[in-house]
């Protein structure tokens, strides 16, 4: 299951994912935030606890979405947190298929988050505060119960 969580003011996105992710997930993702017309913000994905389950069909599909998404405006980074082998494979092959687009790819919320926070200091296009945006994204366990307030 994906759950995303955008704030316009922060101009941050924060994704938390658990259990199966399919590629209809993923794609309802990227038409909400382009419907939010938050492309250029700042993403925080944790993906701990989550398994892709993209065939190599789905997964191709994915990375053009991510291509074309990357198309007109400049997108915001990417910080995405990842822990199984299987999950890191999926997401190092879609990474391999973007462009200039700043996406980095860790094990720690920590790190990823103090990564994000440099786009803050660096005034990547309007960015206000990211490490605020991400400070209240907590799992109650590891299956459920997410509180993506911001």
């Amino acid at each position: 299951m994906l759950q995303w969580s955008v704030n316009h003011q922060e101009r941050a996105v924060a994704v938390a994912a658990t259990g199966s992710v399919i590629r209809l997930e993923v794609e309802d993702y990227f038409d909400a935030i382009v419907k939010a017309d938050a492309k250029t913000y700042t993403k925080f994905i944790d993906l701990t606890f989550a398994r892709l389950e993209l065939s190599r069909d789905d997964l191709s599909a994915v990375a053009g979405r991510l291509i074309m998404y990357s198309d007109g405006e400049r997108p915001g980074p990417v910080g995405m947190v990842v822990r199984t082998p299987a999950t890191l494979d999926m997401v190092v092959l879609l990474k391999q298929r973007l462009r200039t687009r700043p996406f980095r790819i860790f094990t720690s919320s920590d790190e990823a988050r103090f990564w994000l926070k440099s786009f803050e200091a660096a005034n990547w296009p309007q960015h206000t505060n990211v490490r605020k945006s991400f400070a209240n994204i907590h799992y109650e366990n590891k299956e459920k119960d997410y509180n993506l307030s911001m």
